[in-house]
């Protein structure tokens, strides 16, 4: 074995005991790399692809979700008869409610995107691993400085305290979208989409707020926006050129 081959094991082999937060960094300071470093770096980085799809794709939910639950805010706060913001907890429970969702969306899509089963499940399994830690470790706005999710207690009848840690109810959001339409037919009533069902549990939020009856279309507006910056980010799903768009992709394009 020659002696660059030696080094570029080495370096391979240093570079897979790295975490991807510390491989990410170096990444951004590759040009003051040697070439056998760049080269080892690169092919790790290959073979770490899927989590660093997943961590761009969860970073984009919960920053979405944050940003799409300040814009609801912002519409009480305009009609408000007095300046007021959401209690900590209410704000909470929006952002989770849009991050079921955009979680929803992302598995739809993923369906098309990744074939395998088993790759499928690691990838939104990793996805969920980082939207939930960057969701219980950093603040999500000024105005509500503290993580998206965090431990709650809830009183049940009869006097039950159910703990919660802001993703319970993921699961039952999945099996309450799945066999919905995103969108209802022309000329159909909205009543029985995801983005109707979504946006009673926005609602159902904002109750004790000054809201007016336009709410819940509001909230579903709002979703399919955001729904739509999203597109890009997770479009990277799919490996180019074997999937060139998938469920989104086709979605928003029908007739181009």
């Amino acid at each position: 074995m020659t002696s660059h081959s030696k080094t570029s094991g080495a370096l391979e082999a240093a570079y897979s005991r790295m975490s991807l937060d510390d491989l990410l960094r170096l990444e951004a300071q590759k040009d003051s790399l040697g070439h056998s470093a760049r080269q080892a770096l690169a092919i790790e980085l290959r073979k770490r692809r899927p989590d660093i799809v997943a961590l761009a794709v969860a970073e984009a939910i919960l920053a979405t979700a944050i940003a799409s639950a300040e814009k609801v805010e912002q519409e009480f706060c305009a009609k408000a008869a007095e300046a007021r913001k959401f209690k900590d907890a209410d704000f909470q429970g929006i952002v989770t409610e849009f991050v079921y969702l955009f979680l929803h969306l992302c598995d739809r899509d993923a369906f098309v995107a990744i074939t395998d089963p088993q790759e499928r499940g690691s990838f939104l399994d990793s996805i969920f691993n980082h939207v939930f830690r960057f969701g219980t470790t950093l603040l999500m706005t000024e105005g509500h400085p503290m993580p998206a999710f965090t431990r709650r207690e809830e009183k049940s009848e009869p006097r039950i305290v159910i703990v919660k840690n802001g993703m319970d109810d993921l699961n039952e959001r999945q099996k309450e979208y799945a066999p919905l339409p995103l969108f209802a037919a022309q000329d159909a009533s909205l009543s029985g989409t995801v983005f109707w069902e979504f946006g009673k549990h926005i609602v159902t939020i904002c109750s004790p707020y000054e809201g007016g009856p336009s709410l819940k279309f509001k909230a579903d507006l709002l979703a399919c926006a955001a729904y739509k910056d999203l597109i890009p980010v997770f479009t990277k799903m799919h490996e180019p050129p074997r999937n060139t768009g998938g469920f989104f992709h086709r979605l928003f394009n029908r007739g181009r």
